[in-house]
């Protein structure tokens, strides 16, 4: 370990909201910690000690889980493009582990297929519809109303489940989690586009 810091190495405005102050404090490892921690933002540094600042970081994630996921969470809100180029790319790049994947969902997971595929299939009715499309999660929707049939009241099997539109898109309702009810399969056809 280097026992100063880098001539080259200045610590520039923000660091401290790049590290924040009490992540220095709780580390426990004291002043060597941070010496190591602000030469880490000098590259030469960083490359000959890449498998320390790796285990800092690695540590760092395992003790503040819920704290990394809301770090992930603001930067995929506020990247929202760049977010979409990777995905984009990484289809390119692994297009048969994708494919791979999606053929083996309906057997490993059918409960989830049945509502990726009922999610896409609501936005697809919607848009034809020309509905307000908001964001919809049918899991969601499941925990809030649970297994519970919205016309008839009664328990609704996880293969018989259909979900409604309560004001049908055809009469002008949205496509939102606020008008969308679990509903057995019979009790949403019988229904058909009534209120």
């Amino acid at each position: 370990m280097l026992e100063t810091l880098p001539s080259s190495f200045s610590f520039g405005p923000g660091l401290d909201q790049i590290i924040p102050t009490p992540l220095l404090a709780r580390s426990g490892v004291g002043a060597s910690f941070e010496k190591d921690l602000a030469m880490t933002y000098d590259p030469a540094w960083y490359q000959v000690n890449k498998k320390k600042v790796n285990e800092w970081n690695r540590r760092w994630r395992e003790a503040n889980k819920e704290q990394m996921k809301a770090i992930v969470k603001r930067w995929y809100l506020a990247h929202p493009d760049r977010v979409r180029e990777n995905r984009r790319r990484w289809y390119l790049e692994n297009k048969e582990r994708w494919l791979e994947n999606a053929r083996n969902l309906p057997k490993k997971e059918p409960e989830k297929w049945k509502l990726i595929w009922a999610e896409k299939r609501g936005v697809r009715r919607a848009r034809k519809a020309g509905s307000d499309i908001g964001r919809v999660e049918l899991r969601r929707i499941l925990n809030i109303h649970g297994y519970i049939c919205h016309i008839c009241k009664a328990p609704v099997a996880p293969w018989d489940i259909h979900f409604d539109h309560v004001i049908p898109l055809s009469k002008g309702g949205s496509h939102t989690e606020e008008n969308i009810r679990p509903a057995h399969a019979d009790c949403n056809l019988r229904k058909q586009d009534k209120i």
